[in-house]
């Protein structure tokens, strides 16, 4: 007779924490959902609120969002704050094909900061 071998599969073990990559604070899962969606439906449905809020929040003029180019020199700012990796390239990439992200991110880096 043949030995027979079994295999138990099991799914990966998911931490209740996750890292996150700019600035390595651990947040629990559900902390992190529940943060992200006011952020993003205030992206979504009134960016300009929310990038006036950013903007104030990063000690500047809450006018700074409505000139043009300055969502890049304030996540640029932001990122330099924070010690965040990263270069006013990617910042310009992000900020001009993906402006709701950017924002999304910024907002997200300062309430997570305090």
């Amino acid at each position: 007779m043949l030995p027979v071998t079994i295999y138990t599969v099991r799914p990966p073990f998911q931490e209740p924490y996750t890292n996150l990559r700019s600035n390595g604070i651990p947040v629990k899962r559900d902390q992190l959902a529940a943060l992200d969606c006011g952020i993003c439906l205030c992206a979504t449905f009134v960016p300009c609120i929310l990038g006036c809020k950013v903007a104030q929040d990063n000690g500047d003029s809450y006018c700074l969002p409505f000139l043009p180019g300055t969502m890049i020199a304030l996540r640029t700012s932001i990122r330099s704050k924070y010690h965040i990796d990263g270069s006013v390239c990617d910042d310009w990439v992000i900020m001009a094909c993906l402006p709701l992200c950017g924002l999304c991110q910024m907002a997200r880096e300062q309430k997570r900061r305090g």
